[in-house]
């Protein structure tokens, strides 16, 4: 297995100046340095519009690299805390499948953000999901056991901020879920105290589903944005910020291409929307495609798009991604 420097080396080598500068090469390439133990999943994550300085660099670490992580001194204290934690046995942080480290351009110090996946059976579908949920109230469904022991875990013992989590989960339609959560105090910026979930909901349901949760949102325009841009998605990927009372503006959608080909027409399609749309400028959607041509032959690559709404405005985001699998 490649370590993780030469992960973040070979996908950003491939990235050119206009999607990545010099110097945020540099700084990733001294971040990859830091970690010693192997990482099978990598990406970065670069913030379309906002300069090529604006990279951020994420590992998806499993127990058998959090294990050799942990033995590593500098490792730091809130991830060594949170992994001490995942270890132990039978604690309900054990149904946790993975962990995303991400390290912000904007944040300094050089500690991560803990971004735990908190369904395990995520790789498995929503029909795994589904199964492993049937004859459970939804306090016992694995997702809701894990992401109530993280919040603990990291520090939100307020028996409100549970009580609003487990709301989050009884609000789901069948065949949704949540995937991924964390806190956002923990991020390190300022954030008022709320949840960042990140999960699949069908279609059909998506505006009650927000409706449910307090989303003050500009509906119009998120469904403009899904019409225009993940047109065929039966499920939206949604990454939304949950509050004590209400779900922030702030809303995005993921648009996900595996094992990403040139001569893919959905993938040409998108790039090109974006490009006309003024959501890809200073040459970066043909970087973009320029990125794509070197994924021939390469299976474990992936490039995702991140669609943020706010304020009646777009922007776009994108992660270029090495798999050691392609589930």
């Amino acid at each position: 297995m490649a370590s993780f420097q030469a992960r973040v080396a070979e996908l950003v080598e491939a990235c050119g100046d206009a999607l990545i500068s010099p110097a945020s090469k540099a700084r990733l390439a001294a971040l990859a340095g830091q970690i010693e133990a192997t990482v099978p999943e990598v990406a970065v994550e670069c913030h379309l519009g906002r300069g090529a300085d604006a990279v951020d660099l994420t590992a998806r670490v499993f127990p058998e690299q959090r294990d050799r992580m942990l033995r590593d001194p500098s490792l730091p204290a809130r991830v060594r805390h949170f992994f001490c934690g995942w270890a132990e046995p039978g604690s309900d942080l054990g149904l946790i499948p993975f962990v995303e480290l991400e390290w912000d351009h904007h944040r300094q110090g050089g500690e991560p953000w803990i971004g735990p996946a908190i369904e395990p059976n995520v790789r498995g579908g929503i029909q795994a999901i589904e199964d492993a949920r049937q004859g459970l109230g939804v306090a016992s469904w694995p997702c809701a056991r894990a992401a109530s022991a993280l919040i603990a875990r990291l520090g939100q013992r307020e028996p409100a901020w549970h009580a609003r989590l487990l709301g989050c989960f009884e609000a789901l339609p069948r065949f949704g879920c949540i995937n991924h959560l964390s806190l956002l105090e923990i991020r390190g910026d300022g954030r008022a105290p709320g949840f960042r979930t990140i999960g699949a909901i069908p279609g059909p349901e998506l505006g009650r589903y927000l409706d449910a949760v307090g989303w003050r949102g500009d509906h119009p325009t998120f469904e403009r944005l899904l019409a225009r841009y993940a047109p065929f998605a039966g499920a939206v990927a949604l990454d939304l910020d949950v509050h004590l009372d209400h779900a922030a503006p702030r809303v995005a959608f993921y648009v996900e291409h595996r094992a990403p080909r040139e001569s893919s027409s959905a993938l040409r399609e998108l790039l090109s929307k974006l490009e006309a749309d003024g959501l890809a400028p200073d040459g970066a959607a043909e970087a973009l495609r320029r990125w794509v041509v070197t994924c021939t032959g390469r299976p474990g690559r992936a490039l995702t798009f991140k669609v943020l709404c706010e304020g009646g405005a777009a922007r776009v985001k994108v992660y270029f991604g090495s798999l050691e699998t392609v589930p």
